[in-house]
């Protein structure tokens, strides 16, 4: 089952909180394309993009997420975009 198979495209503009959206740009069998566009719908999402669908499952996944609520928790504003790589990883 694929994204587009919800009904939820209508009610993301009204989420209304910080959101982190893991995509992995590589990966065919979850449609990136359907998480950039949550992305834009989605008023305070912010994207990182983790490659491949082994990255979304991965340590580097965790590393991820941490570093993203530590940043909300420390009142640093989140980018709409996080770059990242797994040589962060290593460092963090």
């Amino acid at each position: 089952m694929t994204v587009w198979s919800y009904e939820v495209w209508s009610i993301l503009r009204t989420v209304d909180c910080p959101t982190l959206i893991v995509n992995a740009l590589k990966d065919k069998l979850h449609e990136p394309e359907s998480m950039k566009r949550m992305v834009v719908a989605i008023p305070r999402a912010t994207e990182i993009d983790l490659e491949t669908n082994a990255g979304t499952h991965s340590k580097d996944v965790v590393r991820a997420i941490r570093s993203y609520i530590a940043q909300l928790a420390n009142g640093v504003p989140a980018a709409h975009e996080i770059p990242y790589s797994s040589s962060q990883a290593s460092s963090q």
